[in-house]
């Protein structure tokens, strides 16, 4: 039986693509933020450790999108004060933890953004144009637009 694109989602190849489990710490995927021109998409359900996510997010605080959950907000707003360039939204119902970043790279992970190292983590990360347009038109874009943005 073969995966099918339906409104639960889309069927794709990829021929990149990591389990990730361990390893990684958020800094490390995105050790190449200063280096990188494409935009940065997040969605989140919590922001753990908005010390350690300003870190991260200072290499590049421009062109970087955020989605999280409601009651990420106190967090939500440190990091906006901190990096006014970063869009930050607050959604009532985001339980997803992906990373896009422009133009190809995708990580769906299991733990939140800003989260450091766990003991058990994991996640896969893609190199796909075709995974990263679809990820973010379909599920960044909606969460977007469902949100409320902090200005």
């Amino acid at each position: 039986m073969s995966f099918k694109t339906d409104n639960g989602g889309f069927k794709f190849k990829c021929e990149d693509a990591k389990m990730s489990y361990n390893a990684s710490t958020w800094s490390t995927r995105l050790s190449q933020l200063a280096k990188t021109k494409g935009r940065v998409s997040i969605l989140t359900s919590e922001l753990p450790d908005p010390v350690y996510v300003l870190e991260v997010l200072s290499k590049r605080p421009r062109d970087i999108y955020i989605v999280t959950h409601v009651n990420a907000r106190a967090a939500a707003e440190h990091i906006k004060a901190a990096l006014p360039e970063v869009r930050i939204a607050l959604h009532h119902d985001l339980g997803a933890k992906v990373l896009m970043v422009a133009p190809e790279t995708v990580w769906i992970m299991s733990s939140d953004f800003g989260e450091k190292k766990h003991r058990i983590d994991s996640g896969v990360g893609f190199h796909s144009p075709e995974i990263y347009e679809q990820t973010v038109s379909e599920l960044f874009e909606r969460a977007w637009r469902e949100a409320l943005e902090i200005l």
